[in-house]
C-alpha cells in the first residue's frame, strides 16, 4: 500500500512537471508608447499633425490618428479625431473643420488590445480671416466686433456672403410677420420665422433658406436684416458683386411693407412687399 502512495504521488509530480513544461507564459500587453508631431501647414480651417508609435505594446495597433478640440486634453471618444491605419511607426495626419483665428489642442493617439493611449499635448492657433476672403462657401462679408452677439475673444464669429446676387424677387405675402429684429445676429431667425408664417413660394426669404451654394454646399443661407445688411454694403468693394439696385432685408415694417437696402446710397427705406428686389443670401460662421 506504501508502494502504491509513493508511486502515485511520483507520477502525480512528474505530471505537473510535464504540464508546466508544456505551458506557455502568456505574453503581457501594455498600451502604447507614442510621441505627437509638432502641427505644420496652418491654415484658417485646417492644419496637419501626426505621430510616432515606437512601441506598440505588445499587440497590433488597430487604430491611430490625432484628436483635437478648442480646449485642453482631447480625447477620441468626445472630441474631433483623424484615423490614420493601423500599425506602429510615423503616420500624419490631416485635420479639418477648423474655425479660424481659434486655439486649438492636439495630441496624437493609439489604440491596442490593452486600450488607448496618448502623445504629448501641444496647441496652435489657426490663421484669422479678414473681409473679403474666400471661406465658407462665398466671401468673408464681416467678422463679429466685442459689442456684437455671440463676440468672442477666443476666436472668429461673422458673416459670410454669397459672391453674387440672387435675382429680384418680392418679399412675400400680406401677412404680419410676429418679429424681425433689425440687429446683427437676428437675420438667421427673422429668416426662419418669414418661411414658418408664409410657407412655400418664391420669395425673397425662401429663396435664400433654400439655397444650396456651392453645388452640394452649404444650405444655412438666410436673408440678412437691416444691420447686416448695412455691413455688407460698408464691405462690398472687399465682397464684390453687387449692383447697384436695392436690396431686401429680412426686416418687416408692416404687413404691407418691408424694410429695403439702397446700395447706390446707402440708406434703407421702407417699400411694397409685392415690390420685386434684389437679394443677397449671407449665412454665419
Amino acid at each position: 500500500m506504501k508502494m502504491n502512495s509513493i508511486k502515485m504521488f511520483f507520477i502525480a509530480t512528474n505530471l505537473i512537471v510535464l504540464l508546466n513544461a508544456c505551458k506557455k507564459d502568456d505574453p503581457v500587453v501594455s498600451l502604447p508608447t507614442l510621441s505627437t508631431l509638432n502641427i505644420t501647414a496652418i491654415t484658417i480651417s485646417s492644419a496637419e499633425s501626426g505621430g510616432n508609435i515606437t512601441s506598440d505594446g505588445g499587440a497590433t495597433v488597430t487604430e491611430r490618428g490625432v484628436c483635437y478640440k478648442k480646449g485642453s486634453f482631447p480625447n477620441i471618444t468626445n472630441d474631433l479625431k483623424t484615423s490614420d491605419a493601423s500599425g506602429s511607426g510615423q503616420f500624419t495626419s490631416s485635420l479639418v473643420s477648423l474655425e479660424p483665428g481659434a486655439l486649438y489642442y492636439a495630441r496624437a493617439y493609439a489604440t491596442n488590445s490593452a486600450g488607448t493611449a496618448y502623445g504629448e499635448q501641444i496647441s496652435f492657433k489657426t490663421l484669422p480671416v479678414a473681409i473679403g476672403n474666400d471661406f465658407g462657401g462665398g466671401k468673408v462679408a464681416y467678422i463679429l466686433q466685442p459689442l456684437d452677439p455671440n463676440y468672442s475673444g477666443d476666436y472668429q464669429h461673422g458673416l459670410i456672403a454669397t459672391p453674387a446676387d440672387l435675382p429680384v424677387t418680392n418679399w412675400g405675402a400680406y401677412t404680419l410677420i410676429t418679429s424681425t429684429p433689425h440687429g446683427i445676429g437676428n437675420g438667421n431667425i427673422n429668416t426662419s420665422t418669414i418661411t414658418l408664417t408664409l410657407g412655400a413660394g418664391t420669395y425673397a426669404a425662401k429663396v435664400c433658406a433654400d439655397l444650396i451654394f456651392p453645388a452640394a454646399g452649404y444650405s444655412d443661407w438666410y436673408l440678412p436684416s437691416i444691420d447686416e445688411l448695412n455691413e455688407l454694403y460698408l464691405n462690398q468693394g472687399d465682397i464684390g458683386g453687387f449692383g447697384i439696385g436695392d436690396y431686401w432685408t429680412s426686416c418687416q415694417y408692416d404687413i404691407n411693407a418691408a424694410w429695403k437696402y439702397a446700395f447706390g446710397l446707402g440708406t434703407y427705406s421702407i417699400a411694397d412687399k409685392a415690390s420685386t428686389y434684389l437679394v443677397r443670401p449671407v449665412r454665419s460662421f
